[in-house]
């Protein structure tokens, strides 16, 4: 991959001292190497010049749906519950590798254009290598998961067996996990607690605590939804989610 410095700009360090620095910044094989008021120059070396800009660590999206970009604003007037079952999971069904990798494209070049480098992305319950190839072909850094939706109560097109989710799951994570010079991190994806059987949400557990692996969820979005979680397991949804051993 090479090195660089970008030099004459104004950094503020990544230390929380708020302090700003006048110099340089060398980059090598893909990482900060260093950061100082000069750097003596390489043979061969490719220097940028930033002419008194500020330079600053890069935003953090902590919540993105990738998948989604190409559906916004088709049901700002619903409710939770319909906007998913009307809207976004009959799209979501409908997605292929092509539409897939350019959902990602876009929305990814437009987190990127704002300043977000590192972004913590659901994806759909299918092609999720699409959208890691998305996300190692553009740079930015990202831990993305699969959609776990294994109740017999979801729709046909994103249903699968606890078998099947679990399992792609698992071969994911092996596929990309630490990849792209550990650029791309996989993360275990859920959808919420009324997609998913209490078998998986315990299984998870497992995987989970013996992999390392963060596991993103959703939870208490909005009444109808904290209501929903009341009625199935007694109890309010983050309290659900402590008993499965996930918090």
């Amino acid at each position: 991959m090479g090195s660089y410095v970008v030099e004459n700009g104004f950094f503020l360090l990544n230390d929380g001292s708020g302090r700003l620095l006048r110099g340089a910044l060398r980059v090598e094989n893909g990482r900060i190497a260093r950061i100082s008021r000069s750097i003596p120059k390489q043979k061969g070396e490719k220097r940028i010049n930033l002419s008194g800009l500020l330079v600053i660590p890069g935003f953090v999206q902590t919540h993105v749906h990738l998948c989604q970009t190409l559906f916004r604003n088709f049901a700002d007037d619903l409710e939770l519950l319909d906007w998913l079952s009307q809207r976004i999971w009959p799209f979501e069904g409908a997605h292929n590798e092509k539409s897939l990798f350019a959902s990602s494209r876009l929305g990814i070049a437009e987190l990127l254009s704002g300043g977000t480098t590192t972004i913590l992305d659901m994806g759909t319950v299918r092609h999720t290598d699409a959208i890691f190839e998305a996300a190692a072909s553009m740079g930015i850094r990202a831990f993305i998961g699969k959609c776990l939706m294994d109740r017999d109560d979801n729709p046909p097109s994103l249903r699968e067996s606890t078998k099947q989710a679990l399992r792609e799951n698992l071969e994911l994570f092996e596929r990309w996990h630490g990849e792209a010079n550990d650029r791309l991190r996989y993360a275990s994806a859920p959808r919420f607690l009324l997609s998913c059987t209490e078998g998986l949400m315990r299984e998870l557990k497992g995987l989970s605590s013996s992999n390392h692996m963060i596991v993103h969820s959703h939870s208490s979005e909005n009444r109808s939804e904290v209501e929903a979680i009341r009625k199935l397991y007694g109890c309010e949804n983050i309290e659900a989610f402590h008993r499965l051993g996930l918090t």
